[in-house]
């Protein structure tokens, strides 16, 4: 991965003295969905013992002795689109390329060096704990989406 040293960089970013108000997100998508992960922790990939937790790594890593460049450790996932392409389209130009000249994420190309590392100039947040109180009891998003239309393993896959 090119820009691996950026990616566990943003770690360091997270974990510094601000790192409780601070969100990093990753975007997941299967171009009919668009969801939202909240980032806790992004580990070098070159072993497992690097990892906080490794009994949340899925044995199929595992059992194929697949190596990762990075893992990010997700502390809620929250459905931003569900079941519509044009709006993932739409919501996906929010997003800016930092290593493609800054241009609007399609999905029509320049997913290039994945993943990508995006800005977006509203600085949205998804995973603020008040508004998650207020809206859903201070429950986890991805428990709620679960709820809406079925288990939350049924979301996007790496391919």
């Amino acid at each position: 991965m090119p820009h691996l040293d950026e990616i566990l960089a943003m770690d360091k970013w997270l974990s510094g003295d601000a790192g409780g108000d601070r969100e990093l997100h990753l975007y997941l998508t299967d171009y009919r969905s668009l969801y939202v992960g909240h980032i806790g922790e992004i580990a070098n990939g070159d072993g497992f013992e690097d990892l906080d937790d490794t009994d949340h790594v899925p044995d199929f890593y595992r059992d194929s002795g697949l190596a990762c460049d990075c893992w990010f450790r997700l502390f809620d996932v929250r459905r931003v689109v569900a079941d519509d392409t044009l709006a993932v389209v739409e919501e996906l130009k929010k997003l800016r390329n930092t290593r493609y000249n800054d241009r609007p994420v399609s999905i029509y190309g320049g997913m290039v060096e994945l993943p990508l590392i995006v800005t977006r100039d509203d600085d949205a947040r998804y995973f603020e704990a008040d508004v998650r109180e207020r809206l859903v009891d201070g429950r986890y998003w991805v428990e709620i989406d679960a709820e809406r239309t079925g288990d939350w393993r049924d979301g996007p896959r790496a391919s």
